[in-house]
C-alpha cells in the first residue's frame, strides 16, 4: 500500500474522531510494519486540523516563495525609506538652538 492510501486511512481515521495514537495502533494492527511512521501520522494529522484534507502531502519546498521574495524586497525598501528619512530629520536638528532664536 502506498503513502496516499494510508493517508487516505489517516484522514478517515481523523474524521472519525480518532486522535493520531489511536489511528497508528489501527494501522499496525491491519498493516503491521508497512504503516507510515508515527512522524508522518502526526504530520497528516496537524495538516487534517488547519483544514488541508487533500489526499496529498503538502511538500514546503513546492510551494511557491515568489510572493515572500516581493514581501521581502518591498520590507527593505520601506527599511531603506525610513533610514534615509531619519537621517534627513537629523540633519535638521544638527543646528544649533541658539541660531532659532530670531535677534
Amino acid at each position: 500500500m502506498d503513502q496516499k492510501q494510508f493517508r487516505v486511512l489517516t484522514l478517515h481515521c481523523f474524521l472519525m474522531g480518532k486522535n493520531s495514537v489511536q489511528a497508528k495502533d489501527w494501522l499496525n494492527k491491519c498493516y503491521g510494519d508497512s504503516a507510515p511512521e508515527d512522524a508522518n501520522i502526526i504530520d497528516w494529522y496537524a495538516e487534517f486540523k488547519r483544514d488541508y484534507k487533500g489526499t496529498n502531502d503538502v511538500k514546503y519546498s513546492e510551494l511557491s516563495v515568489q510572493g515572500d521574495e516581493e514581501l521581502l524586497n518591498q520590507t527593505e525598501n520601506n527599511a531603506k525609506n525610513r533610514t534615509s528619512t531619519v537621517n534627513a530629520e537629523n540633519d535638521r536638528t544638527d543646528e544649533s538652538p541658539t541660531s532659532k532664536i530670531p535677534k
